[in-house]
């Protein structure tokens, strides 16, 4: 069943699965890592990791 759900997938539409898969983890990281160097608290870390360059956005 999962392979039938991969065929069905157009392949463009799998690969921007996985870039925003990608994105979202590199988000999370930038978020943790800014937290820890400047001492913001979570929600403007998150904040500031969500803001990423308009032609990586879907």
């Amino acid at each position: 069943q999962a392979w039938a759900q991969v065929i069905a997938r157009p392949p463009e539409e799998e690969t921007l699965l996985r870039l925003d898969g990608f994105f979202r983890a590199w988000a999370a990281e930038t978020a943790a890592i800014v937290r820890g160097l400047s001492g913001l608290g979570a929600e403007e870390a998150e904040e500031f990791a969500a803001r990423r360059p308009r032609r990586w956005t879907a």
